[in-house]
């Protein structure tokens, strides 16, 4: 969180929003990279989380195909 300074006090700031709408102070406090470097890593990470995030939807779907056919064979074969 970025941190506020108001009245001679410094505070974290609360407001909910991305931390790239103020990368100088949310991100740059600790991270000594360059904007545009930080914000290209951001995005990064994003499109790869994303991509796994298909991948193991598709692997969920198939696992829950597989224990249905499963649990229809036990079925099956318990009458």
């Amino acid at each position: 969180m970025p941190f506020i300074s108001e009245g001679g006090l410094k505070f974290t700031d609360h407001h909910i929003q991305s931390p790239l709408n103020n990368v100088a102070n949310s991100c740059q406090v600790c991270h000594r990279e360059e904007t545009e470097s930080l914000v290209k890593d951001v995005y990064t990470r994003q499109d790869k989380i994303a991509e796994n995030r298909t991948i193991l939807e598709k692997l969920l779907v198939r696992c829950h195909i597989e224990a249905k056919a499963a649990w229809d064979e036990v079925q099956v074969r318990n009458r």
